[in-house]
């Protein structure tokens, strides 16, 4: 091999090397980092005693950052002016702005506010704890927090003790010592001292750390207690009636159709129009509902006054005739019932979304199916209500028969001259053999003192299907029947109702009184053609 041809084989050798070395994959720097933060010092030392200093200096192995610290902040006993902490660089910083109790234990709780600064890997639950005293308080308290009534933990929730044991401490005073409820409803109390103590929950909508809101929820014992002897606590969260009147919603349903909803369902209402006066109006108000529907005509824009027992509410104003409500006028008619009907109903109830001026039948066509069989009829049609927003028809139904009920267009006729559009209603009906019976059995040993109490069966959505109200006292034994339930699984819920007004009753703390007791004592499954009978075993243990 000549000189020549040895240096070129040389020279492609070294490129190649080069290459392959110039296209390495980058380093890919290891796994992931997932350890949180790990404290190396404290100056002064977490749990000193006889602690003089007004600041902190906490150092850690690596950069750290505070993420959401005003919603993990909890200094027990508490600041006039909360101390200012940051970051600098591996260390986090608490400088005091206010003079220290003396011979008090303090609990900076910092709870997850402090991750790594790449990986945004959290630190835990980080408390650091000293006394300006010669010892560190060691009693602690441990409970859970509770929905008063569906009995499910409440997460989120501040729990406070107070050592001022004035009623109006809940609502005007910082608390002695806060913790906050984790994801369980639970809630712990760590290094106190030794004395009595009334605690409360809140849920704080507006960050003051008081009870000052009456859409707040909150929960208190009835007595004060000491963390010596008193170790397990359950609280039960409520809302406070507001008892306020208010319109909630004011909205247009369609041309000349508007609607009011309030807040709690009008005792005594009174609509009083001014300014541009209706042609006609008519004014539906539901039995028992919190919602009043409108029918005007002869202006554009309504002006209304609203009073309920004799108080001002408000003054509404709403557009209720525009071009495009107009375009979207239409005359739609609604069936009331379901698709499935017991066979015992005779009357069939339709809805119309106005009100109709005109019938151009007087009966309407049923189309009978059963098996291979199908036979016609016609049912004479009534309105049901003096405002002739619904009719019926009457028709005895068979069992387990389906059933085609045709309303022909252009039947009805509303005040603005609008024909509805041909509809086919569908329907079947079921019997005793569709169902079951389901019987609760109270024996004398769960039979309880309260006088009166109300029943609810719950569906797997959690709405109530069927209610009975019981009076448990003096009994030696109740066994109350919901019959004819469609097969399901479902809840039991029980109402202590102590005030005899037929609905659960919420806390009231001006009055201290707790919410009215629930019970929620088992699950059942119902099964077609079946009795199923369960005695019931009332336990205040949340389930």
């Amino acid at each position: 091999m000549n000189h020549k041809i040895r240096n070129t084989i040389i020279v492609c050798f070294v490129a190649v090397c080069f290459w392959d070395c110039a296209n390495e994959l980058a380093p890919t720097g290891g796994p992931k980092d997932t350890h949180p933060p790990i404290v190396l010092s404290c100056e002064p030392d977490n749990l000193s005693t006889h602690f003089n200093a007004n600041r902190i200096s906490i150092s850690f192995d690596e950069y750290i950052q505070l993420k959401s610290l005003q919603q993990n902040l909890l200094i027990s006993p508490p600041f006039k002016t909360d101390p200012d902490i940051t970051v600098k660089g591996k260390n986090v910083v608490i400088k005091f702005k206010e003079p220290l109790k003396s011979d008090a234990t303090y609990n900076i709780y910092l709870g997850n506010s402090i991750v790594d600064f790449n990986e945004s890997n959290v630190l835990e639950n980080f408390s650091f704890i000293f006394s300006t005293g010669s010892f560190i308080d060691s009693l602690s308290l441990s409970g859970s927090l509770f929905d008063a009534f569906t009995l499910k933990p409440v997460a989120d929730a501040l729990v406070m003790l107070y050592v001022d044991k004035v009623d109006s401490a809940f609502k005007t005073t910082p608390p002695y010592y806060i913790s906050k409820t984790n994801k369980d409803g639970f809630f712990s109390f760590s290094h106190l001292y030794d004395t009595s103590y009334n605690i409360f929950a809140l849920v704080d909508n507006n960050n003051s750390k008081s009870f000052d809101l009456v859409t707040e929820q909150f929960a208190f014992c009835d007595t004060s207690f000491n963390p010596s002897f008193v170790n397990d606590i359950s609280l039960f969260l409520s809302q406070e009636t507001d008892t306020i009147q208010m319109i909630t919603e004011k909205k247009v349903l369609q041309l000349n159709k508007s609607q009011l909803v309030f807040k709690l369902p009008p005792e005594k209402l009174n609509i009083s129009f001014y300014e541009n006066i209706p042609a006609t109006s008519n004014i539906v108000y539901s039995n028992d509902s919190d919602t009043v529907t409108i029918f005007t005509e002869g202006v554009d824009t309504l002006f209304i006054a609203v009073n309920d027992n004799d108080r001002y509410i408000d003054s509404v104003r709403l557009i209720v005739n525009t071009p495009k409500l107009l375009e979207r006028n239409r005359l739609t008619i609604t069936q009331t019932f379901g698709n499935r009907v017991f066979y015992t109903s005779d009357t069939l109830i339709f809805s119309s979304n106005n009100i109709i001026d005109e019938m151009l039948i007087d009966t309407l066509l049923t189309v009978v199916s059963c098996d291979t069989v199908i036979d016609t009829v016609y049912s004479r049609i009534f309105f049901t209500d003096t405002l002739q927003l619904s009719f019926g028809i009457n028709k005895q139904l068979e069992k387990k028969t389906k059933y085609s009920i045709i309303i022909p267009d252009s039947a009805f006729i509303d005040k603005y001259g609008l024909y509805n559009t041909m509809s086919t209603v569908v329907f079947s009906t079921v019997d005793e053999d569709d169902f079951g019976n389901l019987l609760l059995k109270f024996t004398p040993d769960t039979l309880m003192t309260c006088e009166k109490f109300i029943i609810n069966i719950l569906n797997s959505s959690d709405k109530v299907v069927r209610t009975q109200k019981a009076s448990f006292l003096g009994a030696d034994s109740l066994l109350l029947t919901f019959p004819l339930l469609p097969p399901a699984e479902y809840s039991v819920r029980i109402i202590a109702d102590e005030n005899g007004d037929g609905r659960w009753t919420p806390a009231d703390y001006s009055s201290k009184r707790q919410p009215e007791k629930v019970f929620y004592p088992k699950k059942v499954s119902v099964k077609a053609k079946w009795d199923i009978e369960e005695t019931i075993i009332m336990s205040a243990t949340p389930q």
